[in-house]
């Protein structure tokens, strides 16, 4: 691998050489980085952080010399599956997003709530199969109501035959992959925004779509701390299919409500700004010798 070349190569490293891995499996490659010089920073998102650490790897971890995590719920669940190294500091820097100029609300919001993400059979928690499950009640509460899904994944085709089953082939359109234009007219028309995710490290389509004036209804976890209840959009416990028919309801019916928490997401999103995560890591490395031109960002291999 080309990470392993690196550490075990002729090229300088001492303590001004800093390291960001974001895989934990690479944690191993940087124990002769460590013992060379090289500052090591560990950067945990997803669910790859929940799980507990080989022996290499726990080591590496605790020899690191920094560890962030996207979300404090992420450094949460890092340190349940990992009690042994609970003592560890893990600071906290949120991702951002780079500006986009096709994001701009829409004045007339169409009468569809979007989810995007990937539908993958071995990690059905993103929340596709309570919508369809919850979509005849919206349905009934609010004629003409759509669902529309954003994204492809080898569940796809299990998720359009629910939706056949369940008579819901004119209220659900399943999009496919969707180029970037085309994504950012579907958060652009959104009338709502909802992915109740149990299990997000993160969660940066709920910041593409605040930034779009959409409010969103999520699960309670990591979305937390981006969407606040009743400002930005509507919080619902993981699983409870009334509570998520309920959200989704409102922020369909009741526009003022809508408009209001919408107009409040779109200004909320600014703190997820490309600037901002800058702002947060570059605060992260303050106490450090490191110079802009020394760093290594290294990437799975």
């Amino acid at each position: 691998m080309a990470f392993v070349s690196y550490a075990l190569g002729e090229r300088c490293i001492d303590r001004s050489t800093l390291v960001i891995v974001q895989h934990l499996h690479l944690l191993p490659a940087t124990l002769p980085l460590h013992a060379r010089g090289a500052r090591v920073m560990l950067l945990l998102h997803g669910i790859e952080a929940w799980v507990r650490l080989r022996p290499l790897e726990r080591l590496a971890c605790r020899r690191a010399w920094k560890r962030a995590a996207v979300s404090a719920y992420t450094a949460k669940k890092f340190r349940e599956a990992n009690p042994d190294l609970a003592d560890l500091e893990v600071d906290v820097c949120a991702p951002g997003l780079a500006a986009n100029s096709d994001c701009a609300a829409t004045l007339t919001p169409r009468p569809y709530a979007l989810i995007v993400g990937r539908m993958s059979a071995a990690e059905r928690y993103k929340g596709h199969d309570e919508l369809l499950d919850i979509w005849p009640a919206v349905r009934s509460a609010v004629p003409g109501a759509r669902l529309v899904i954003a994204g492809g994944g080898d569940d796809a085709a299990r998720l359009e035959d629910k939706a056949l089953r369940l008579g819901l082939s004119d209220a659900v359109s399943f999009e496919g992959v969707v180029s970037d234009g085309r994504l950012a007219a579907l958060y652009r028309d959104a009338e709502v925004f909802v992915m109740p995710s149990a299990n997000e490290g993160f969660g940066l389509v709920y910041v593409e779509a605040m930034r779009a004036g959409v409010p969103c209804v999520v699960a309670a976890g990591a979305a937390e701390e981006i969407v606040e209840h009743e400002r930005t959009g509507l919080v619902v416990a993981a699983g409870d299919r009334d509570a998520l028919a309920r959200a989704v309801i409102r922020l369909m019916t009741q526009h003022d409500d809508r408009n209001r928490m919408g107009e409040a997401a779109r200004r909320s999103s600014s703190r997820f700004s490309a600037e901002a995560f800058a702002a947060r890591l570059e605060a992260l490395l303050s106490d450090s010798s490191v110079t802009r031109g020394a760093l290594s960002k290294v990437e799975g291999c």
